[in-house]
């Protein structure tokens, strides 16, 4: 170990972590969140906001082992530097968001409308591929010594984003729509500033601990083949909740909503999550994870349902709650699954594909949604979604296995 290391060996990163962390999520409130408001505003369909989520993804999807091979490279920049640069250009795409959606609803063209929904598909691009760079960077701090809670900063986060999705759907109102690209472009500028002061030097790794992998998808998946049915249970979840997620406005206007209480909801949700992410370290000693991973299913697949069933604003902020058993469950459940049931060599792997179905889920939704919304709007939408998200739960249930021993202790 040198000099330079020592400095800054067995730190306590949790409050510098959660500060970058809590940006990239209000940045992924402003993006994510309030995609449908900004975009309808500007003037595109659902269908083709639907398109433009998904391009995101897809761009995302094909890029990431891309970055990733690169970044494994021994003479490659640090996970903090290839943070830097994303996060650099996320901000510069969030003016040009600005000033071409400004130009759209001005003029009406069309040609400035699909450079607008350009423009915003490489942000949505940009935002997906920060994300396992960002938790690379959590367990690169802790292998080099430093100290960093991941669950308080998940929390932390939470309420970030709750407090940016409230303060933005209120915004909207006073200020416009303006305000959507301004909070990505401020917030990818504190990122960067908080990253600069982030105290992270690139682990060089020997030879021996860089190829240990299973092989390929087909080897990974000839070894776990319940996981690969696992994951298709995912991606059913996932696709019911990018939908809940995209179209939140869409949602919540034939109940007597806008975008203010479409802030308000996904607040509501944000905050739902704390106490699973909080104390979900203590729950897994009581209950083995896998029975956890179960249950997020069917909480994901409720909340579609009561969102399908709700007849008021308050009743929708209501079936935020079911959040906390959904995707604050599953978050964290699907980590610990995966480092219980997998050889070490496989675990970053593992994580990998899980983060992959994520997307494929994403991509998924963002298509059906626009297109059904369009077609056969807002009930039909989520009633499809719902059964769609119970074969997932049910296929989840199934697939799972049961895990010996607590998951992430070693």
């Amino acid at each position: 170990m040198n000099h330079s290391n020592m400095n800054t060996e067995k730190k306590d990163l949790t409050v510098g972590y959660s500060f970058i962390v809590t940006l990239y999520w209000i940045g992924f409130a402003a993006i994510g969140a309030f995609a449908s408001a900004f975009l309808l505003h500007a003037g595109l369909t659902n269908s083709e906001i639907g398109v433009v989520l998904a391009v995101g993804c897809i761009l995302a999807a094909v890029l990431q082992p891309i970055l990733s091979t690169i970044a494994d490279r021994p003479d490659s920049p640090s996970i903090k530097t290839f943070l830097m640069i994303l996060g650099g250009i996320l901000a510069a795409v969030g003016i040009f968001i600005l000033f071409s959606g400004r130009a759209a609803v001005a003029t009406g063209g069309r040609a400035i409308r699909l450079l607008t929904a350009g423009f915003y598909a490489i942000a949505m691009m940009l935002l997906m591929l920060l994300q396992p760079f960002m938790n690379a960077l959590s367990m690169e701090s802790l292998n080099q010594g430093h100290k960093l809670n991941f669950g308080a900063s998940k929390a932390v986060s939470s309420l970030g984003y709750a407090s940016a999705s409230y303060g933005l759907g209120y915004l909207i109102t006073v200020i416009g729509h303006d305000v959507v690209p301004l909070c990505i472009t401020i917030g990818y500028l504190l990122f960067l500033t908080a990253l600069l002061f982030f105290p992270f030097k690139k682990t060089v790794r020997e030879e021996h601990e860089v190829v240990k992998s299973s092989g390929g998808a087909a080897a990974f998946f000839r070894k776990y083949p319940r996981f690969a049915v696992l994951l298709l249970g995912c991606m059913c979840i996932y696709l019911g909740h990018t939908v809940v997620n995209s179209y939140i406005l869409q949602i919540i206007e034939p109940i007597g909503g806008g975008s203010a209480e479409m802030g308000t909801s996904a607040a509501i949700a944000a905050l739902s999550e704390l106490p699973t992410l909080f104390f979900f370290s203590y729950l897994v000693k009581k209950v083995r994870c896998d029975v956890w991973l179960r249950m997020s299913g069917v909480f994901f697949t409720l909340k579609l349902l009561f969102s399908l069933l709700a007849t008021s604003v308050m009743g929708y902020y209501f079936v935020q709650i079911f959040q906390m058993g959904g995707w604050a469950l599953l978050t964290v459940s699907i980590v610990y699954y995966v480092n219980a049931k997998m050889d070490r060599a496989d675990v970053v792997k593992g994580q990998g594909y899980a983060s992959m179905s994520y997307t494929i889920g994403n991509i998924l939704g963002s298509l059906l949604g626009g297109r059904l919304l369009d077609a056969a709007g807002v009930r039909t939408l989520l009633a499809v979604t719902t059964v769609i998200s119970a074969v997932g739960a049910v296929i989840m249930i199934f697939s799972a296995e049961k895990t010996e021993k607590v998951a992430g202790q070693q």
